[in-house]
């Protein structure tokens, strides 16, 4: 079953949602994929049967939830 905030996520985004969060201006480093070949670009969770059987309904988004986890103290920054 699978489960998530039922919506794409893109590398970058979450990096502009950390940069906003941690109030932070981190710029990515692009590097070449050694695995392009067998890489999956494109994954979003299809979470109609953890609804169905389990009634789950995410309580966050991902900037929401990236937001309440550094307020937490556990995403460590170095």
């Amino acid at each position: 079953m699978n489960c998530g905030a039922g919506e794409a996520t893109s590398f970058n985004h979450i990096i502009a949602i950390l940069n906003k969060v941690m109030g932070l201006d981190r710029k990515p480093e692009y590097i070449d994929n050694p695995h392009h070949a067998r890489y999956q670009n494109f994954t979003q969770c299809d979470m109609t049967l953890a609804k169905k059987k389990l009634g789950f309904v995410p309580e966050y988004g991902v900037e929401a939830g990236i937001k309440d986890y550094y307020e937490s103290g556990f995403l460590v920054v170095r």
